[in-house]
């Protein structure tokens, strides 16, 4: 069985390796190891001006769902523990089931709350403001 420093070496060495693949890879498409790529749009029509409409709403939702990701990732070790605790018979478990149950209760909250003043609204006219 592999120690824990061994299996974290093993990943560092898959992830050098598929670094490797992809620039031998590129060598062996392109036919050198230096030199430009072409240019992903050579007529004037579709050129990148650098600018674009960005709305920064959209960083408030991704942050939204990487918390509630987060949560998720916690309830579930969360829950493993509240199974042991009950199967235990301590009286432990009711406790870590209402402190698990509060936890939701604050995310719930705080998404009815976004949702309720119209920051996951998809645009201005959806939420009833201008911008």
């Amino acid at each position: 069985m592999l120690t824990p420093y061994a299996t974290v070496l093993a990943f560092l060495v898959a992830a050098w390796g598929l670094v490797l693949a992809v620039v031998v890879a590129r060598r062996l498409v392109h036919g050198s190891w230096t030199g430009s790529l072409p240019a992903p749009h050579d007529d004037e029509d579709t050129a990148i001006t650098g600018s674009f409409n960005f709305s920064p709403r959209f960083c408030l939702v991704a942050l939204v769902a990487v918390v509630f990701q987060g949560a998720v990732a916690l309830l579930f070790p969360a829950a493993v523990v509240l199974r042991r605790l009950a199967a235990d018979g301590h009286g432990h478990g009711k406790k870590a089931l209402v402190e698990l149950l509060l936890f939701v209760a604050v995310l719930l909250l705080a998404a009815a709350y976004a949702w309720t003043r119209g920051d996951l609204a998809g645009s201005a006219k959806s939420r009833g403001r201008t911008p």
